[in-house]
């Protein structure tokens, strides 16, 4: 079923608003809107820091509070996230850290406001069962 026209809008939007979020803090982008043949991930960075490569998804709330956060633990465990991750490393051939990191935004009178959750460690070699 295709989302209404204003949905779409929205999301193009909050999409462009976390972009320049992302820019203003100084990110370093690997790519964005990675799509494979099974999955999407929107941002995906380097941490300078420490070399970590750093795969942001990027869930639009319906409502301001992200304290219910059930987006993202839907989300987390996504089969298709998982195997994309996978597919672009390998792709790559990345050999160094990463993480998964999930950005929440809502839209309120075209003001977007952003939530950050960094640090989500997954190994795509144990959790394989998920990526088949």
């Amino acid at each position: 079923m295709r989302k209404p026209d204003n949905q779409i809008k929205e999301h193009f939007l909050i999409y462009q608003g976390v972009n320049l979020y992302l820019s203003k803090k100084g990110t370093i982008f690997d790519a964005k809107s990675f799509l494979s043949d099974r999955g999407h991930i929107d941002f995906i960075t380097l941490n300078p820091e420490d070399n970590t490569l750093v795969f942001k998804i990027l869930l639009v709330n319906k409502e301001k509070d992200f304290s219910k956060r059930s987006n993202w633990y839907r989300s987390l465990m996504n089969r298709r996230v998982l195997y994309t991750m996978k597919w672009y490393m390998q792709k790559k051939k990345y050999n160094s850290e990463y993480r998964l990191d999930i950005i929440e935004a809502f839209i309120n009178k075209g003001k977007i406001f952003i939530k950050e959750y960094e640090g989500i460690n997954i190994d795509l070699l144990q959790d394989n069962e998920y990526i088949k």
